[in-house]
């Protein structure tokens, strides 16, 4: 029997905002994922991508004034050392401006928003450089003299692909209000559309089979339904106790594939 294939470490951010003019509904980020994907084709997600080793490399502790290695670690005990607690927190962030445009950065005084300070050529030209390779994501904060704001990233869940997946993810997954300057834009590499929806919307058009989502998208939309606004929404995921999620793949007699989770019925058996 083949092994399993080791699942690759990964973040995950999702953007809250109240749909304007507020206060609510609760809305969040939702981004298409290309046809041509590997993992989850055409499928609407979380913006997020895999822990790239420059995201927990010596540059970030300096581009995180207000979060430390050591008291992301405080957040997320299990993600050890501390360099790379802070580096899941970097990768999400990262992976959100490449894919969706919004970046969760600030001047290094904290007054205003990073996409407040930058033209938008200036912003199309960074992130068409770091989907090429030709820059440094961490490498550009520095040079725009801007820095990430990690602390504002909430952990709330771990999940990992189910051990049949030929392609698999251990992904810590964010939340945090979106950042109040820039608007999202898809990348048109790895996402080709991008919407806002609360999760009532969501959850109702992926059940009459118009939205293609996978099973911890779905599961955190319905946590995020319990809540009107985006810092209800925070403050009822904060303080979550926080422990690794590993669904099961299971065949059913008729061919088809479900996912269990493992409070559900089935998760034990076979």
């Amino acid at each position: 029997m083949a092994q399993p294939a080791v699942p690759r470490e990964a973040a995950t951010l999702v953007l809250l905002r109240d749909r304007r003019p507020g206060p609510g509904p609760l809305e969040v980020l939702m981004l298409k994922r290309h046809a041509a994907d590997a993992f989850a084709a055409n499928a609407y997600v979380f913006p997020g991508g895999m822990l790239e080793e420059a995201d927990w490399g010596p540059r970030a502790p300096a581009l995180s004034p207000r979060l430390s290695g050591d008291q992301a670690l405080a957040r997320m005990p299990d993600a050890a050392p501390p360099a790379k607690a802070l580096g899941f927190a970097v990768c999400a962030i990262r992976e959100t401006f490449e894919e969706a445009g919004l970046l969760l950065a600030r001047d290094r005084g904290d007054t205003r928003w990073a996409l407040e300070l930058a033209a938008p050529r200036q912003v199309a030209e960074a992130r068409a450089a770091l989907h090429e390779g030709r820059l440094g994501f961490l490498e550009w904060l520095a040079r725009q003299g801007w820095v990430l704001a990690t602390e504002r990233l909430l952990y709330f869940a771990h999940w990992i692909t189910p051990a049949a997946s030929p392609i698999r993810f251990d992904a810590r997954f964010f939340a945090a209000e979106a950042p109040e300057a820039g608007e999202a834009a898809s990348d048109q590499r790895e996402v080709v559309h991008q919407q806002w929806f609360t999760p009532a919307e969501a959850l109702a058009h992926h059940g009459e089979g118009r939205m293609k989502l996978v099973n911890a998208t779905v599961r955190t939309l319905e946590w995020l339904g319990r809540f009107e606004t985006a810092a209800a929404a925070l403050a009822g995921l904060a303080g979550r106790e926080i422990r690794p999620i590993l669904p099961r793949a299971v065949v059913r007699p008729d061919g088809s594939r479900v996912t269990i989770n493992p409070w559900e019925p089935g998760y034990d058996r076979g």
